[in-house]
């Protein structure tokens, strides 16, 4: 996915009005009377805007969509995911109306109209991504939604960082991170957050000189938005286990490390995280226990961001103008001339998150924190506050309950997690 910016392309009002022609066409002309077949389907655009916008947190949204997907007819009148597929049309039909008015660099407007013209679970490329169980899915809905934006090989969201995630930071490193926070940040959020999008062409290939596209454009969508603070990003890729292990991924967390963000190490990813999908080696390491890669929290500041997007124009859109001799040149040298670099030693917290033993709590922190939280601190905290209180006197029970969150707090990132 590339915008290319010049003067001989449509402005994004022209973008817009044809990416909402391509919508209606696929929908009359590929999926006509499919509506007659789900149960519950929206009457409106508008409605089907709201379905997918709980895609995939919201259960009833989950449910509904599920069951007009095995509601749709056999036969070959509808490929597989036509359910999925209608529904994503439709809400594009609502979401593109509002595009132009989002605070948003014009190349991602772009890119996003350029994604919904490429829409259709009968395109063989783009059948995978129709089954609203899966990942592709949800991130599609969200696209489809405004809730995400594609950049090209990164696609971003805005969102706070989550207040439970403080309890998977290393506790030497919590008041760094938290100094962090408070400094240079003023708070938790909001942040732009990266992923590597899954409607990219080849996804088992991930490129430097097509990141760093991407931050550009990101970055030129924040000079819009004061209010977000800088980028969050959370992966096993920006692990240093991964870096030492695989050379040629160290860029990876080496281009944070080189632009000043702030690191820190986190729980052991998850065997189903995604490090042993597309690589026979990470996953014969991870079998023999050789390979532990960590969740990794990345900050990077919103002025240290500006300020790269500002020294690196070669990143930028106008470097990609087909007119412009020089700007594919390089837009060439960028592609090509990024070296592999071995994994950086230094960043700005080197603090490592050594577990003694994990009881597998940290699902359970994902999934449901509060349940956690009250579990793991809260309920030993208020037990050893009544004993004392019972056993001493009315006066134990604050300093032990402060006393018994503390040691909590140690117990469960080094045990539970």
């Amino acid at each position: 996915m590339t915008a290319r910016v010049s003067r001989s392309l449509p402005t994004i009002d022209e973008e817009i009005e044809i990416a909402a022609w391509h919508c209606r066409n696929i929908l009359n002309t590929k999926f006509a009377e499919l509506d007659k077949y789900l149960p519950g389907a929206p009457k409106t655009a508008e409605g089907w805007f709201d379905l997918l916008s709980g895609i995939p947190s919201v259960r009833k949204s989950v449910r509904s969509l599920s069951s007009m997907r095995s509601s749709v007819p056999g036969g070959g009148a509808w490929p597989p995911g036509a359910a999925e597929c209608y529904a994503v049309l439709q809400s594009y039909r609502a979401a593109l109306p509002r595009l132009a008015s989002l605070p948003l660099d014009e190349a991602v407007k772009r890119l996003y109209c350029a994604t919904s013209k490429e829409v259709d679970c009968t395109n063989r490329r783009w059948s995978r991504y129709f089954d609203c169980s899966t990942e592709p899915f949800a991130e599609l809905a969200k696209i489809a939604t405004l809730r995400r934006f594609t950049a090209g090989q990164l696609s971003f969201d805005i969102t706070t960082l989550p207040r439970s995630w403080l309890l998977k930071i290393h506790p030497m490193a919590l008041p760094r991170l938290i100094r962090e926070l408070a400094i240079g940040f003023g708070g938790f959020g909001p942040f732009a957050v990266p992923h590597l999008c899954h409607l990219r062409p080849n996804p088992l290939v991930i490129l430097e000189a097509e990141s760093c596209r991407s931050f550009w454009r990101i970055a030129k969508c924040l000079e819009l938005q004061p209010s977000v603070k800088g980028l969050m990003a959370a992966s096993w890729f920006y692990s240093a286990e991964v870096g030492i292990a695989f050379p040629h991924l160290a860029w990876l967390r080496d281009f944070y490390v080189e632009q000043g963000a702030y690191l820190a190490e986190m729980e052991i990813a998850d065997a189903d995280a995604g490090f042993m999908i597309g690589s026979a080696k990470r996953r014969q390491l991870y079998e023999q226990g050789m390979f532990r890669p960590r969740q990794t929290l990345v900050l990077w500041r919103r002025e240290a961001m500006l300020a790269w997007a500002e020294a690196h124009p070669e990143f930028g859109d106008d470097a990609l103008s087909p007119d412009s001799a020089a700007g594919e040149s390089r837009r060439l040298t960028a592609s090509a001339g990024l070296p592999i670099r071995i994994a950086s030693a230094g960043c700005r917290s080197l603090k490592r998150n050594g577990r003694f033993g994990s009881l597998g709590a940290a699902r359970l922190l994902n999934s449901r924190p509060k349940t956690y939280i009250f579990l793991s601190l809260i309920a030993p905290a208020t037990a050893a506050a009544l004993i004392a209180s019972l056993a001493v006197h009315p006066w134990a029970a604050l300093p032990s309950f402060m006393a018994g969150l503390t040691v909590m707090w140690l117990v469960q990132y080094f045990f539970l997690q």
